[in-house]
């Protein structure tokens, strides 16, 4: 984040697992917080109203919103970030700064906190197609003397996943497609094991564009028009 500092109240939003994440932060060690395994489009407005009311002030007073950018639930995610624009569409929040993380970082955060925690591990959810979207951690150590703009997550295809030694963490509450014989040790995607203290610098970034988090480009079918002369279709 730089020298950027989220100011409080903070709304944090976070539905990129099956548990939908809303917490509000007055001050670096306070957090109240709705976790709710109801689909994100129904549980994150009824969250925030609730939050809100229990704080005794507007969405107005909000600050600062930090959202999780994925990877995770595509309609979880894409929920929080259409929530956050139409907030700034109409000035709700007008002068509200939006800070970003991803998954995998805050997944970090979670691993570090384990009894004998190793230094170097992978960090790892499906992304279908065979393939998984992971953290080293010796890349996020080193995060500080790279760009702002390289990417700390990068895709992994399962062959190679099975050809990484060491411990590979990865979260039970994202859903699963591929199959792998690695044996995977899993923690659990709770957001206010983090949240709770005073938020991790390292982790978040300031936004101008909410968006979902996309480490794949887009892949589009092209249809090709063939022509066929008449005398050939009677064939």
């Amino acid at each position: 984040m730089g020298e950027t500092q989220p100011q409080y109240p903070i709304l944090i939003l976070d539905a990129s697992s099956k548990r939908c994440f809303v917490g509000i932060k007055t001050n670096p060690e306070c957090l109240d917080y709705i976790a709710s395994e109801t689909e994100a489009s129904q549980s994150i407005f009824i969250s925030v109203k609730e939050l809100l009311l229990r704080q005794s002030f507007g969405l107005s007073s909000i600050q600062s919103i930090i959202y999780c950018e994925g990877p995770g639930s595509m309609l979880g995610i894409r929920t929080v970030v259409m929530a956050i624009r139409a907030w700034k569409g109409a000035q709700i929040i007008p002068d509200a700064q939006i800070f970003c993380y991803d998954s995998l970082s805050l997944g970090s955060q979670l691993v570090e906190t384990l009894p004998n925690a190793p230094a170097d591990y992978l960090l790892i959810t499906d992304a279908r197609r065979s393939s998984w979207n992971a953290l080293d951690s010796s890349r996020l150590a080193n995060s500080h003397e790279t760009e702002p703009s390289q990417p700390l997550l990068s895709i992994i295809e399962n062959a190679d996943l099975e050809s990484i030694p060491g411990a590979i963490y990865t979260f039970p509450q994202f859903p699963s497609w591929t199959q792998t014989h690695v044996t995977l040790q899993k923690i659990d995607y709770h957001p206010e094991s983090v949240f709770s203290k005073a938020i991790p610098q390292k982790i978040s970034r300031l936004t101008d564009s909410p968006a979902p988090l996309s480490l794949r480009p887009s892949e589009y079918k092209k249809w090709a028009p063939k022509f066929t002369t008449q005398a050939a279709s009677e064939q």
